[in-house]
This record gives C-alpha cells, structure tokens and sequence, in this order.
C-alpha cells in the first residue's frame, strides 16, 4: 500500500479534490437564480445551491478523522515507543486550549455580542470560540518563529 501511494498518491489526492471542486461547482452554479448578487442576503441564504458541497465538504471531513484516528491507533500500537513525541503534543496542545479557555471572557458587548445573540451563541460558546482563535494565532505565530529558526539553522549550516 505504501509504495502504491508513494508512487500515485499526488496524483490520487489531485484527482479526488478536482472531483470534489467538480461536486461543488457544478450544482453552485447551476442552480444560482438569476440575480443571485443583487438578492438581500435573506433570500440568498434560502437558495439550495450550496448544498451539495457543502454536504460533500462533511463527509471528506469525517472522513478525514475517521482515517486519523485510525491512522494513529494503528501507529501507536506499531511503535509505542515512537508515539510517545505524539502523545506529548497532543498533550501539550491540550494544555495550551486549557489554559485559553480558562483566561477567555465571553464577550459582553459591541458586534460581536450582538452577532452570538443572533446566532445563539451562550457564554460556555463563546468562551471555547476565543480560546481556538488565540490558539490559532499561538500556534501559527509558533510555525512562523519555527520557520525563521529552522532557516537560519540551515544558513550556518
């Protein structure tokens, strides 16, 4: 299995992505009523055109953890010993969400209180909604500090 998507696996992964755009293109724009731009955004929300891809979009995504959860169960049982780098970012990762979570307010006023009123959002929402945006910028502000680092070890190297 390895060797054969080693070998097509680039190829396979472009194929099935061309076919999902495909999935989500064609019904989008096929089924977009005339004057779809100039619709007030209630009657735009109304219009079935999108769901197809977005259905699609769901079913790669379970998907997608199904075969991760697998994937690394499946490695953890190989090799123990090499999990164990995993499990600690895993773990790492879940402290950090932790400790967002418990230093995150939920928001009381302006826009964005108004917008969770209108969507529904409680306070418990909101609170895990900040701290995945703080950990989203943690983490991206980790990658780019790694990248820098990684870079200028390979100048001196």
């Amino acid at each position: 299995m390895y060797k054969l998507l080693s070998k097509y696996g680039l190829a396979l992964a472009f194929v099935i992505g061309l076919v999902f755009t495909l999935i989500f293109l064609i019904p989008a724009m096929n089924g977009l009523p005339a004057g779809f731009g100039e619709m007030v955004m209630e009657e735009q929300t109304k219009t079935n055109a999108f769901n197809t891809g977005l259905k699609a979009t769901i079913v790669l995504f379970i998907a997608t953890v199904i075969i991760t959860i697998l994937a690394s169960l499946l490695s953890v049982i190989k090799d123990p010993r090499a999990a164990i780098k995993g499990i600690i970012g895993i773990a790492i990762l879940l402290i950090l969400v932790f400790i967002l979570y418990s230093t995150s307010l939920a928001e009381q006023g302006g826009r964005v209180a108004a917008a969770a009123t209108e969507f529904g959002v409680n306070d418990n929402m909101s609170k895990w909604i900040s701290a995945f945006i703080k950990g989203a910028f943690v983490l991206s502000g980790a990658a780019i500090v790694i990248v820098i680092l990684g870079e200028l070890r390979n100048l001196f190297k």
